[in-house]
């Protein structure tokens, strides 16, 4: 199971290994602390260190095809891309469930788990596709939420 790298390289590389993992640390660390505001727009899949690249984002915004899983948790020992202290910080007991099970949430799941920000329906947003006019309803919100971080990223 290997979607972000090219398993090959790892594999034929002296420390390969180890070089993935700590780029892939590297860019999560980066995106989390980048003083401009990152904003991830999901209307798919965003499994593993995707989901991980999401989830670190100042505003995710999500629709109800959305789907988020970390995989590796149901078929290895642990998460990687920083999960364990990410479950640790969801509410009851949702980060362990998901830390055991591998099991999959919807767009609005995201939300009620504060993991994404944002919700809009994949109408809308399918609806006003063609230049990108959905945009113009989302980033109004985000700068209700953040309107210095907005300002400074525009």
């Amino acid at each position: 199971m290997c979607a972000m790298v090219d398993a090959d390289s790892i594999a034929l590389e002296e420390d390969g290994c180890l070089k993935v993992a700590y780029r892939m640390y590297w860019l999560c660390y980066h995106i989390h602390t980048y003083k401009k505001t990152l904003v991830a727009l999901v209307n798919g899949i965003s499994m593993g260190g995707g989901a991980a690249l999401m989830v670190l984002m100042k505003f995710s915004v999500v629709t109800e095809k959305t789907v988020f899983a970390t995989p590796k948790a149901s078929v290895e020992f642990h998460t990687d891309c920083g999960f364990s202290y990410l479950h640790s910080h969801l509410p009851g007991y949702l980060g362990e469930y998901l830390a055991l099970t591998g099991a999959r949430l919807n767009g609005k799941e995201l939300v009620v788990a504060k993991w994404a920000t944002h919700f809009v329906p994949s109408e809308e947003a399918e609806a006003r596709k063609e230049g990108n006019g959905w945009i113009g309803s989302v980033l109004k919100s985000l700068k209700r939420s953040s309107p210095t971080a907005l300002k400074i990223t525009l």
